[in-house]
């Protein structure tokens, strides 16, 4: 049974506004100069819920001007308006968004019947300080119902049908009603028209819950998902090889419910907490000069579950029968770095996100598909220099990629790919160490050892040289050295040599 909501509902509201740091001194402005303003959408919904609040949405009636100014005040930016079927203002106040839309000439229930869900059409009058709920939501929020106003608020803004799947995944007292279902099964394929951001950054928002596989197969079967991944189509059902006892898209669901919880699958093996950021910023450093950054929490959940999303999409070009008549997928890697870069093309993702999404589905198979006996330090490390910063994330989709892999043999490779996951990471921390060193001699120190002058062969030694010593074969100024007084000849650090 869905836990039904408290009976002093209106005084958990009144509680979470008079706490608010924005909205209490808009109440009492707006009694003073009888202002009519209601706080609508998520913020009640999750403060009847006991969530956090944050960003704030309100409906302003006239003069909804002064409203605006008032809240201009104390914004770091200019409010930004938009104006397609409302007016609609948006402010940052102390790191918080705030939409204001004007109701215009529209009615107070008109206004609310607009939100995408009764149980986001819930309103607190700021004001008066009551709950207003012409629309039933306070019924379906405490059942767990998520169901339109009206029949026609998919049509108005497709994008809703995602979010709908979005909340479902943040919060699982939630579920979509029969008749919701019903009405996105009638609009689904206009879910193609939504802007590619709007549309990236609900996906993603959905990537980032705690259960995202469950959204992404809701997506799916909703037919939200194809219009605009196509590619996913010819590998539903697609039959595989003994190593696997599910189909491509079975298979990918399973990986993508492996790293709902990716601490409970790496235990013991990837650092406590994983993933946590390493510093402020969004910026990776390239490692040479340091230790490389870990990339931020949310940016590395989200290269992981985009990559097992995608990594085996290109296994439907490249099936093929075997002498023996085992089906193989030779180089559905190389095929899938394409359709992966294709995909974030078409949705707009970030330059740097789509190429790490690209890299891991290229590298996804270095350490499923282990050779006998243990990988040598030098293969370690080439895996790491090909891969990093996102090392952790590659273990983490192998460890996933497994477990979602119950054919011929799974018992034997499991603690195989657990014992290469851990030393993988042991050899990147030792990598790092020696990084946080700084590096062994300068490019004035190769130019006069080698009779160079300035220009791009001195910074091709010095990258040579990092990777013998990221390798072990040098540790010290005076090996490095004695490297360059021989002419810079040695043990190629690119491979070749093998």
């Amino acid at each position: 049974m869905r836990p039904a909501l408290p009976s002093d509902a209106g005084r958990r509201v009144s509680r979470r506004v008079a706490r608010d740091a924005l909205l209490a001194p808009l109440a009492s402005r707006a009694r003073a100069e009888r202002w009519e303003i209601l706080v609508v959408g998520g913020y009640v919904r999750d403060a009847l819920l006991g969530r956090p609040v944050r960003d704030v949405d309100l409906v302003a009636g006239p003069p909804a001007s002064a409203v605006i100014a008032w809240l201009a005040e104390r914004s770091s930016h200019r409010a930004v308006t938009f104006e397609k079927r409302v007016i609609n203002h948006r402010l940052t106040i102390e790191g918080r968004i705030v939409d204001v839309v004007e109701l215009a000439d529209r009615s107070w229930d008109a206004e609310l019947a607009r939100r995408d869900f009764r149980l986001n059409a819930i309103a607190w009058d700021v004001g008066r300080g009551r709950l207003v709920d012409p629309t039933g939501g306070l019924e379906d929020l405490g059942a767990g119902r998520l169901d339109p106003p009206l029949d026609s608020s998919f049509v108005d803004d497709p994008l809703r049908m995602v979010r709908g799947v979005r909340l479902c995944a943040e919060m699982p007292r939630l579920a979509l009603t029969a008749r919701a279902e019903r009405l996105i099964a009638e609009v689904s394929g206009q879910i193609r028209s939504v802007a590619p951001e709007r549309m990236r950054e609900e996906l993603e928002r959905v990537l980032l819950t705690s259960r995202a596989s469950i959204g992404v197969e809701q997506l799916e079967r909703l037919g939200l998902l194809a219009p605009w991944l196509p590619e996913i189509e010819p590998v539903k059902g697609l039959e595989q090889n003994r190593v696997h006892h599910l189909d491509v898209w079975r298979h990918t669901l399973a990986a993508l419910a492996a790293v709902d919880h990716p601490r409970r699958l790496a235990r013991g093996v990837l650092p406590q907490g994983w993933p946590v950021s390493t510093g402020a910023t969004s910026g990776v450093s390239s490692g040479r000069r340091g230790a490389v950054e870990r990339p931020p929490a949310d940016e590395s959940l989200l290269v992981l579950r985009w990559s097992l999303l995608l990594h085996d999409l290109g296994k439907a070009q490249t099936r093929a029968r075997s002498l023996r008549g085992e089906w193989t997928f030779h180089g559905h890697e190389q095929a899938g770095d394409k359709i992966a870069r294709s995909i974030g093309k078409r949705l707009q993702l970030p330059n740097a996100r789509r190429r790490a999404i690209a890299l891991i589905v290229k590298q996804h198979l270095r350490l499923v598909i282990l050779p006998e006996g243990l990988l040598s330090q030098r293969a370690l490390q080439r895996i790491i220099r090909a891969v990093e910063p996102w090392t952790e994330v590659l273990c983490l989709h192998s460890l996933a990629d497994q477990h979602a892999t119950r054919g011929a043999g799974w018992r034997r490779v499991k603690p195989r790919l657990r014992e290469t996951v851990r030393r993988l990471l042991a050899a990147e921390r030792e990598l790092n160490e020696r990084r946080r060193r700084g590096r062994l001699v300068s490019g004035c120190d190769v130019m006069e050892r080698l009779g160079l002058r300035s220009g791009p062969e001195v910074g091709r030694v010095l990258a040579r040289l990092e990777r013998l010593r990221d390798e072990g074969v040098i540790d010290t100024r005076e090996q490095a050295l004695a490297w360059l007084e021989a002419g810079a000849r040695g043990p190629a650090a690119d491979g070749t040599d093998e």
